[in-house]
């Protein structure tokens, strides 16, 4: 992992931030295999959260994709 996702990893509060972390890096993993890892973790913590804080997870997961390039 890169410091800068260590950094973000060590600020992570709750499974919102959580859950945007993991579709983040699902979408950045360097692999395949890396990006299913990523999906799994995220769909797993998706479960804990409503379905509107899930689609505001992946909105803001896109626009750090975005931000990123």
């Amino acid at each position: 992992m890169t410091p800068r996702k260590e950094k973000i990893l060590e600020t992570i509060k709750d499974d919102y931030e959580a859950l945007v972390f993991g579709l983040w890096l699902s979408i950045t993993a360097p692999t395949e295999e890396k990006s299913k890892e990523c999906v799994k973790m995220a769909e797993s913590i998706s479960a804990k959260l409503t379905k509107e804080e899930v689609e505001r997870a992946k909105a803001e997961a896109e626009r750090h994709v975005r931000w990123h390039e």
